[in-house]
């Protein structure tokens, strides 16, 4: 498990791509390295903050809406 856990880790930070995990509320918990220079702020300033304070205004309905889709089973990220 701890291979495992390290493997998916070491994976995560070496995106191109800019990926974030959150919590159910959306507060992030992760960021990865790709993230924290797409947006500028390092880890620590970004843990804790929430999605909606990174997206633009215009966007908020339409992630509101996915999320709100995925919690309800309607939509998986695969």
């Amino acid at each position: 498990l701890r291979q495992s856990e390290q493997r998916f880790r070491e994976f995560f930070q070496s995106l191109p791509t800019g990926v974030i995990y959150t919590d159910l509320e959306g507060r992030v918990e992760h960021p990865n390295e790709a993230f924290c220079r797409m947006t500028g702020y390092s880890e620590p300033e970004l843990l804790g903050l929430t999605v909606s304070t990174l997206t633009h205004p215009e966007d908020h309905a339409t992630d509101r809406a996915a999320r709100d889709a995925m919690l309800a089973g309607r939509m998986s990220l695969h």
